[in-house]
């Protein structure tokens, strides 16, 4: 089954215990494939870089934002996308989620997002809450 994580489920699971926890650990196991792009890898980066409550977070794991990257892709499938989305106007940095779910065949978009929620899906790629996910 091949998902995509929008930013925040990232760092939610990455940082606290959860849904979004439960589904990384369900990449770990190999239960289910994660896709993901140099362009929501960026954002992961550019988000604990500038909120300073993630900076206090990574103290406390002993862990640099190069050694979380690492731990995101051991666990991802990363993915070169072509197609450039225009269609969240509100928020157009979700476009990027939606162009790796798009170019990577995704079946799923998780997301805390109600830009990405509120569009239930998209060309046949369900995008749900990471509650909602595991209760497939």
């Amino acid at each position: 089954m091949k998902l995509v994580l929008d930013t925040n489920v990232w760092l939610s699971g990455i940082f606290w215990e959860g849904e979004a926890s439960k589904i990384i650990e369900k990449a770990e196991k190999k239960n289910i494939q994660i896709l993901i792009s140099e362009n929501i890898l960026s954002e992961i980066v550019d988000v604990l870089n500038k909120e300073s409550k993630f900076k206090k977070y990574i103290l406390n794991l002993k862990l640099s934002i190069e050694e979380i990257l690492r731990a995101v892709l051991s666990i991802s499938n990363l993915i070169e996308t072509k197609a450039k989305l225009d269609i969240i106007k509100a928020d157009p940095k979700d476009n990027i989620i939606l162009e790796v779910a798009l170019d990577g065949k995704a079946e799923y978009i998780i997301s805390y997002d109600s830009h990405l929620l509120n569009m239930i899906e998209f060309r046949s790629i369900k995008i749900i809450s990471p509650g909602e996910f595991l209760k497939i």
